[in-house]
């Protein structure tokens, strides 16, 4: 989204979320920073962006895009929505998951018509949206998700693949992809540079309940290598060290398992400790994981998990083959009585 509709969407975070509520994380982070011997944090804002990718002041514009563009990314594509523009994933030849909040903040079944999704240069006409139950503008309610449906089923790119099992993805590497606002952490996000496809990399440090979030929200901290800018877990940065910033909130967050890159949540809101959200270093940004909805996804969109797919393929080829050679032997009498000779 523009930096406008960012704008907006922060007022209905702090209208929905309430000051009670804030004041209630607050306490609850500072107890936790206080625990751990880190009473410099002053206080802790969350600003629920439009998410992009901002990098490292040490990574470069071109590897973002160039990680961005690995096959396994293909399935991202840029969302708009009532004129502003967002990112999400496509699951399904007529479904896209995305952030919640791209479309309203109440839940429900929502009419998008004219919403387009622009993906590997196919644009995609999109007519509704269903959005997660219990849905109401709250990013930390851990129900930052929704669904867009496509008019007609697109089959030229592969859906992205995900997993429908609990996975442990706190403390490990994961890359984010987004089409917004870019910059580095010295930076933040600027102005006027958004609407081309990149992707960075961070460590999960910790879910959400550690700022009293839900459990489903995962965490990670912007590092630059200095003991300054981490606000949690550990201080080392990845290669392709990046955070969210205002452009495109519903981008997909994936990991490597068992050697296949899977979807494993979407971008979702972006933080500060110190009232500054600027996608800098030291700023946290919240991603909305999918496998504990999966059961609400599948409701939606009638589409098995990839894996469960391919294990349904190779079933019925297995009993098509036994149906195949079970026919060929009835037309064949003469091989049943030879098979029946052998065996006496």
């Amino acid at each position: 989204m523009t930096t406008d509709i960012g704008t907006q969407q922060i007022g209905l975070f702090k209208k929905n979320i309430g000051q009670r509520v804030l004041a209630s994380q607050l306490c609850r982070f500072l107890i936790f920073m206080h625990l751990f011997g880190l009473s410099r944090l002053q206080a802790l804002e969350i600003v629920d962006l439009v998410p992009t990718v901002v990098r490292a002041s040490f990574v470069s514009n071109v590897s973002v895009n160039g990680l961005a563009s690995l096959a396994v990314y293909d399935p991202v594509g840029m969302l708009s929505v009532s004129g502003g523009t967002a990112s999400g994933t496509l699951i399904g030849s007529q479904w896209v998951l995305t952030a919640a909040h791209v479309i309203s903040s109440t839940g429900g079944s929502h009419n998008i018509s004219g919403s387009t999704f622009i993906i590997q240069g196919h644009s995609l006409i999109a007519d509704y949206s269903e959005i997660m139950p219990g849905w109401n503008g709250d990013s930390g309610s851990g129900k930052d998700l929704a669904l867009v449906h496509l008019v007609s089923p697109f089959t030229d790119i592969a859906p992205a693949k995900y997993l429908n099992q609990g996975i442990s993805p706190t403390g490990q590497p994961l890359t984010f992809v987004g089409y917004g606002l870019s910059g580095d952490g010295l930076t933040g996000s600027l102005a006027g540079s958004g609407g081309s496809k990149r992707a960075g990399t961070n460590t999960l440090d910790y879910d959400g309940t550690v700022l009293g979030l839900s459990s489903s929200i995962y965490l990670a901290d912007f590092d630059s290598g200095q003991a300054v800018h981490n606000i949690m877990g550990s201080g080392t940065p990845t290669a392709y060290e990046s955070i969210l910033a205002p452009g495109d909130s519903g981008g997909g967050l994936f990991m490597k398992s068992n050697g296949e890159t899977i979807l494993v949540g979407v971008n979702s809101f972006l933080a500060s400790t110190t009232g500054s959200a600027n996608s800098t270093y030291g700023n946290l940004a919240g991603f909305q994981s999918i496998q504990p909805n999966m059961a609400w996804i599948q409701s939606v969109t009638n589409v098995p998990e990839p894996g469960s797919l391919i294990l349904g393929v190779i079933c019925a080829l297995i009993g098509w083959w036994l149906v195949d050679q079970k026919s060929s032997r009835l037309k064949n009498p003469q091989s049943i009585a030879t098979e029946r000779l052998r065996k006496k």
